[in-house]
């Protein structure tokens, strides 16, 4: 004999399980790379090249000067320089930074062995090593896009909201000093509940060069969130230079969480879509 699940038991699964889902996602990915991506440029074990990046990341995960989270180190000269650069998000406390540093410079040579460029990107921060110059330049490659699969619906007004905060969190970040470009806020969207967004970069970059980044980097949410027939309830893009992301739950330090968590809801309640499978694009 069939039976019919209660309708009341069925919305309590849904409204909970994107609570859940988002608990264990955060502790699962607090101290382990998100992405990683490596050059397809070998060094020669035990050469001058592999001696200079072992110097760099020894730099980087044993300083305790820096204290604004945003590390770039060298070693070498030409053709054997290296330079590396590991920037933490701005949120987070100085000795969560410290660790995700240490993190992924243990991590990310064993994931790129002997390549002269890697990416790699966690929770917390970013690390970005190469042979070819990288500090002070608008670096929007590698790049590495996360949207969840939840539609929303109203997408026309999803979309001026959205890239209306974008835009005023680009000008506040890229109008930062020399050890701090970082902005994070939250507008609140009625029925929809409150929309949360973060944009960040390296702060050796000028003003206009974060916003040519950031602008550089909404190209994949064009390509990859935002397209005429959907739109993510959640995605976010990091690039070496510079990232931004935006959920309808609260992400970063200080901000007050939503009560309606990452759930999207019509004008009519309504829940629209539950899904939570993640779709990733690799941008070399």
């Amino acid at each position: 004999m069939e039976q019919n699940i209660p309708t009341s038991l069925v919305l309590h699964f849904l409204i909970i399980l994107p609570i859940l889902f988002t608990f264990t996602s955060q502790i699962s990915a607090q101290f382990s790379f998100l992405n990683t991506q490596c050059s397809n440029t070998a060094y020669t074990p035990n050469s001058t090249f592999g001696s200079n990046l072992n110097q760099v990341l020894n730099s980087l995960s044993t300083d305790t000067q820096i204290t604004y989270g945003f590390y770039n180190f060298s070693a070498g000269q030409q053709p054997n320089r290296v330079e590396a650069t590991a920037l933490c998000r701005g949120d987070v406390p100085l000795a969560t930074c410290q660790d995700c540093v240490r993190q992924s410079v243990a991590g990310l040579p064993a994931l790129c062995p002997n390549q002269k460029e890697a990416f790699g990107y966690s929770e917390n921060c970013v690390l970005f090593y190469s042979d070819a110059s990288i500090f002070g330049r608008v670096l929007i490659r590698p790049s590495w896009t996360l949207r969840n699969g939840m539609n929303v619906s109203d997408r026309s007004g999803l979309n001026r909201t959205l890239y209306g905060l974008l835009a005023r969190l680009q000008n506040e970040a890229a109008s930062g000093d020399s050890q701090r470009k970082f902005a994070a806020g939250n507008v609140d969207i009625g029925n929809n509940g409150t929309l949360y967004g973060l944009v960040q970069c390296n702060p050796d970059l000028t003003r206009l060069e974060c916003a040519q980044c950031v602008q550089g980097i909404m190209i994949n949410f064009q390509r990859y969130v935002d397209t005429p027939t959907f739109i993510a309830g959640g995605a976010r893009t990091v690039a070496p230079s510079c990232n931004l992301r935006y959920e309808f739950f609260a992400f970063y330090g200080g901000a007050s969480p939503s009560t309606q968590a990452s759930l999207v809801f019509d004008n009519t309640s309504k829940i629209l879509h539950v899904s939570f499978h993640f779709e990733i694009s690799n941008d070399l």
